[in-house]
C-alpha cells in the first residue's frame, strides 16, 4: 500500500512564527491553498489555516498589521510521518476531522497530506474520509458550523514520537 510519502504535497506555504499575518494570507492566496506551515529554526511548530484567519483575526477585529503567525498557529494539528500508510492517514483524517496533514520527520516538515491529493491518488481511500460515517464533510459540500475540518482540539499523532510532539507544543 501506498504511504503518505508517495502523494504528500512537497512544495508548501512554510513561514516562520515572526511572519506577519498580512504576509501570510498573502503567500496563502499567491500559491492558492488554505493553510500555511509554520517553522522555527528548521523545526515543524503548527499550521495556520483559512479559518484561523477568519476566526483569530477578521472576526475578533483584530489588526492582521499587527498579528504575527506565531500568534495564531495551531500546534495541536494532527501530523504523521512519511511512512503512514494511506489507510492509517485516512483514518487520522477521520477521527479528527481534518483535510490537511502535515507529514513530519524528526521534527521536520516534508509536506502536507490532503484530502484532495487523496481523492486523487486513492479514491478508495478518501472516500473513507469523505462519507465519515454519514458525516458530510470534504471539499465538495457546503459545510455547517462545527462540521468539517477542526482544527481546535488535540488530535493523534501517527508515527511521530513523544518527544517531537513536545517539542512541537512548544
Amino acid at each position: 500500500m501506498w504511504k503518505a510519502k508517495d502523494i504528500m504535497v512537497k512544495d508548501v506555504v512554510a513561514v516562520p512564527p515572526s511572519t506577519s499575518i498580512i504576509e501570510v494570507a498573502q503567500r496563502m492566496s499567491k500559491s492558492r491553498t488554505g493553510v500555511a506551515c509554520i517553522c522555527h529554526n528548521g523545526k515543524f511548530r503548527g499550521v495556520i489555516t483559512e479559518r484561523d484567519l477568519v476566526a483569530g483575526i477578521v472576526a475578533s477585529a483584530r489588526n492582521p498589521k499587527r498579528e504575527h503567525a506565531g500568534s495564531l498557529v495551531n500546534n495541536h494539528h494532527p501530523m504523521i510521518s512519511p511512512g503512514t500508510e494511506l489507510l492509517e492517514a485516512a483514518k487520522v483524517m477521520v477521527d479528527s476531522a481534518a483535510q490537511i496533514l502535515p507529514v513530519v520527520q524528526n521534527g521536520r516538515l516534508l509536506g502536507l497530506l490532503t484530502l484532495d491529493r487523496l481523492i486523487r491518488e486513492s479514491p478508495a481511500v478518501a472516500a473513507m474520509v469523505l462519507c465519515n460515517n454519514g458525516r458530510q464533510t470534504g471539499p465538495f459540500m457546503a459545510r455547517k458550523a462545527g462540521e468539517g475540518i477542526s482544527t481546535h482540539r488535540a488530535s493523534p499523532q501517527i508515527g511521530v514520537s513523544k518527544e517531537e510532539v513536545a517539542s512541537h507544543e512548544r
